[in-house]
C-alpha cells in the first residue's frame, strides 16, 4: 500500500488527480486503515469543493473499519466544515469512546465547542486532553486564548508560560504571552525577546509584527514601533485595533 500510496502522492504533484485517487483507492483496498491515503482522498474533494463526496468517502470506510477512531475524528471535522453541527460533535464523541487515551481527539471536541461558543464545554476537553497528554501544546494555547477572550489575563499568561515550557519556541503561545505583556506594562522586555522570536519564525505574520511594534510603543521607542505596526495595517488594512496602535505610535512620535 505504502508504494501506492507514494505513487498517488506523485501524480497528485504533478496535478493528475484522477490518476492519484485510483493510486489512493488501491492503498486503501490493500490497507483498510490507512489514515494517510484517505486523508489525501478527503483533500482533493475539499479542494475541488465536493464536500458531500468527502463525506461519503469516509462513510465508506468507516463501514469497512468501524472500529478506526481517526476516521471518525476525520468525519466529524468534515461535518463541522458542512456546518452539521449534530453529526459533527456526535462522530467527535465517537472517536473519543472508540479510544479514549489519544489527547487529539479531545481537542478536536473543543475547538467545536469554542466554534459553538459553548466555553464551558470546550476548557472541560481541552482539560481532558492535559490528562491524556501533559505536554499538548494545542491544549495549553486553547485555554489561554479562552482565558485571554474573558480577559482572565492571569489564567491565560499561566496556559502561555506552560506552551513555552513545553516549547520555548513555540510562537503563537510567544506571541499572546508577549502582547499580554505589553497591555498589562509587566516584564516589558520579556515581552520584547518572546515577539522578536515569534517575528523570527513568522516574518509576515500581521499579528506578530502588530505584536512587535506595541511592545516597542510600550517600550517609549516609537519609531520602531511605527516600522512595525504600519506593516501589519499593510497585510491586514481593516483591523481597527491596529489602526489605533499605529495611531498611537505616529501621536508619540511627534506625527500628529
Amino acid at each position: 500500500p505504502i508504494g501506492y500510496y507514494h505513487k498517488g502522492r506523485s501524480l497528485l504533484a504533478q496535478r493528475n488527480t484522477n490518476e492519484a485517487l485510483a493510486q489512493f483507492e488501491k492503498a486503501l483496498s490493500l490497507e483498510p486503515n490507512f489514515l494517510e491515503a484517505l486523508n489525501l482522498i478527503v483533500a482533493v474533494h475539499i479542494n475541488q469543493k465536493e464536500n458531500k463526496k468527502a463525506i461519503e468517502r469516509v462513510e465508506r470506510q468507516i463501514k469497512i473499519s468501524p472500529q478506526n477512531p481517526f476516521f471518525y475524528n476525520m468525519l466529524g471535522g468534515l461535518y463541522q466544515v458542512n456546518k452539521d453541527t449534530i453529526h459533527a460533535e456526535e462522530n467527535y464523541k465517537k472517536a473519543i469512546e472508540i479510544n479514549p487515551n489519544i489527547a487529539g481527539f479531545y481537542i478536536s471536541l473543543a475547538n467545536f465547542h469554542v466554534q459553538q461558543k459553548l466555553v464551558e464545554k470546550a476548557i472541560e476537553q481541552y482539560n481532558a486532553a492535559i490528562q491524556k497528554d501533559p505536554n499538548s501544546l494545542a491544549a495549553h494555547m486553547g485555554l489561554g486564548m479562552i482565558y485571554d477572550a474573558q480577559k482572565n489575563y492571569d489564567k491565560a499568561k499561566e496556559y502561555y508560560q506552560k506552551a513555552l515550557k513545553i516549547d520555548p519556541k513555540f510562537a503563537p503561545a510567544a506571541n499572546n504571552l508577549a502582547y499580554l505583556y505589553a497591555e498589562t506594562g509587566e516584564n516589558v522586555d520579556i515581552a520584547l525577546n518572546l515577539a522578536q522570536m515569534a517575528k523570527q519564525q513568522f516574518p509576515d505574520d500581521p499579528s506578530i509584527s502588530d505584536t512587535l511594534g506595541w511592545v516597542y510603543y510600550k517600550k517609549n521607542i516609537f519609531g520602531r514601533a511605527v516600522v512595525y505596526l504600519k506593516e501589519a495595517i499593510e497585510k491586514v488594512p481593516n483591523h481597527p485595533v491596529m489602526h489605533y496602535h499605529l495611531g498611537m505610535a505616529y501621536y508619540k512620535n511627534g506625527e500628529k
